[in-house]
């Protein structure tokens, strides 16, 4: 950009940024399930409003503890053994019907087209709209990943299962948009422009049962309570 950091002076601004929840863990990063462990994005160990420099404390700081902790975790198992029936239904069949597959696509050309998808409806404005538009989008991308990829080689294996991870999390941020009416920090509703702590001021619990979503308002906090002279971003925070 035409800048010599040894002679030019640089601009240095504060840039707001957001965390929108996740997983929560306990100091060690484990999860309520046993053996599972979260750190840096993926839980919410910010705060509701955060600076993006503090992820050198999720790597460097929670990704060591979660990485200690699993070691003497995994010292104090011992090996088990489960049936070969749980290892068909979640990875044999699966695989198999893979390896069936003739479709035109590899799975790595899904990748690219979801991501833009959630980054034009889901990333900071929303609308109802938009919504339907991405919620169309996952159902119609389940299917191509059911029916239109080929596998090339072994990667093509990997790739595939964390498409259908990336199409489950995006099923979930689009519901849980959707079920959201008000505009709450990083989370603008276009057709709900207004904050609504009455309804709202509360987290929102996602489950799967039979295979659809269950969303339910619960407390996992005192929550966020507006203190005299907090500063706030508008229209973000």
């Amino acid at each position: 950009n035409g800048i010599d950091p040894s002679r030019d002076l640089l601009q240095i601004q504060i840039h707001h940024h957001t965390q929108n929840g996740g997983v929560r863990i306990d100091p060690d990063c484990q999860t309520k399930v046993r053996g599972l462990f979260a750190c840096g994005e993926t839980c919410g160990y910010q705060g509701a409003d955060r600076l993006g420099g503090t992820m050198l404390g999720g790597s460097q700081v929670f990704g060591w503890r979660a990485g200690r902790k699993a070691a003497e975790l995994s010292k104090e198992q011992p090996g088990q053994v489960k049936s070969p029936s749980v290892y068909d239904a979640l990875l044999h069949e699966p695989l198999a019907k893979l390896k069936e597959a003739r479709g035109s696509a590899r799975p790595s050309d899904l990748l690219r087209p979801l991501q833009t998808m959630m980054w034009r409806n889901l990333l900071v404005e929303k609308s109802a709209a938009s919504l339907a538009e991405a919620r169309r989008f996952v159902d119609d991308e389940r299917d191509r990943l059911a029916r239109g990829v080929r596998m090339g080689d072994g990667m093509d294996y990997a790739l595939a299962f964390e498409h259908h991870n990336l199409c489950d999390v995006a099923e979930v941020i689009i519901a849980a948009a959707s079920t959201r009416q008000e505009t709450r920090g990083s989370h603008v509703r276009a057709d709900f422009p207004e904050r609504n702590d009455a309804e709202w001021l509360t987290n929102l619990a996602v489950r799967r049962q039979r295979g659809q979503l269950v969303l339910e308002k619960r407390w996992f906090g005192q929550g966020w309570v507006d203190q005299p002279g907090d500063i706030r971003i508008k229209p973000w925070g």
